[in-house]
C-alpha cells in the first residue's frame, strides 16, 4: 500500500457503513428528513401524514426538545430548516463550501478512492452517483401506463425508497470480504449483489 494512504480499506469503510452513526446513516437520515418536511412544507402534505421518525427527528434535532412543530412559530421553523439544510449539505459548486454529512461523505470517498487506487482496485467514477445510491436512492411508483403516480392533491410523485436496502446489502458482503481478508472496488460488490437478486430466489 502506497506510504500517502494512511488508513486501511476497512478502516474507511468502517466510517462509511459500519453502525447508526456511520456516515452514509446519518447523511440518509437527514436527506430523508428534508424530504419528508419539504412535503409538508412546500406541498402542504398534512403534518400527520409526514414520516413519523422524520417528524421526531426534525424536531429533537433541529427545531429543539419539548418544541411541537405545529406550535413552532414562522421564525423557530426557518432557522431549523436551515440548520438541517446545513446538516445535509449542499454542492454549492465550490468543495471548499460543502457542508454537514455531503461533505464527510464525499471526503470519505475521496479517501476510499486513494485506498482502491493503492491496492490495486478499481476506484469509484462518480462520487455523487455512488451518495446518491446509498443515501436517496428510490423508485418513483408507475401506474399501469408507466407514468408516475401522485399523491393527490398534493401533487408530489409517489417515491420507494431503496437506499436502507444498497447499504445492508453492501454490508453483507463487505462482512464475508472482512471474515476471507479480501478486498474489493465497489463496482464488483455491487455486480454480486445483483446477480444474486437476479438469479436467486427464496429457498422453500
Amino acid at each position: 500500500m502506497a506510504e500517502n494512504v494512511k488508513r486501511s480499506y476497512f478502516e474507511v469503510l468502517d466510517e462509511l457503513f459500519a453502525g447508526p452513526n456511520s456516515a452514509l446513516e446519518k447523511y440518509a437520515k437527514v436527506r430523508f428528513t428534508q424530504y419528508e418536511m419539504n412535503l409538508w412544507r412546500k406541498h402542504h402534505l398534512p403534518l400527520k401524514e409526514v414520516d413519523k421518525k422524520a417528524k421526531r427527528y426534525f424536531g429533537v434535532r433541529f427545531l429543539g426538545e419539548g418544541l411541537r412543530i405545529d406550535k413552532a412559530s414562522q421564525t423557530e421553523l426557518n432557522k431549523a430548516f436551515e440548520s438541517l439544510h446545513f446538516a445535509v449539505g449542499k454542492d454549492s459548486g465550490d468543495p471548499a463550501l460543502l457542508t454537514g454529512c455531503h461533505a464527510r461523505c464525499l471526503k470519505l470517498v475521496t479517501e476510499l478512492n486513494e485506498v482502491l487506487k493503492a491496492d490495486g482496485l478499481e476506484p469509484i467514477p462518480d462520487a455523487e452517483k455512488f451518495l446518491d445510491f446509498f443515501t436517496f436512492d428510490y423508485e418513483v411508483r408507475t401506474d399501469s401506463f408507466g407514468q408516475p403516480i401522485e399523491e393527490k392533491p398534493y401533487g408530489f410523485v409517489i417515491r420507494i425508497f431503496r437506499d436502507a436496502e444498497n447499504r445492508n446489502d453492501f454490508r453483507s458482503i463487505l462482512k464475508i470480504l472482512r471474515a476471507e481478508k479480501r478486498e474489493m472496488s465497489m463496482q464488483d460488490i455491487w455486480r454480486i449483489i445483483k446477480f444474486k437478486k437476479t438469479h436467486s430466489k427464496p429457498a422453500k
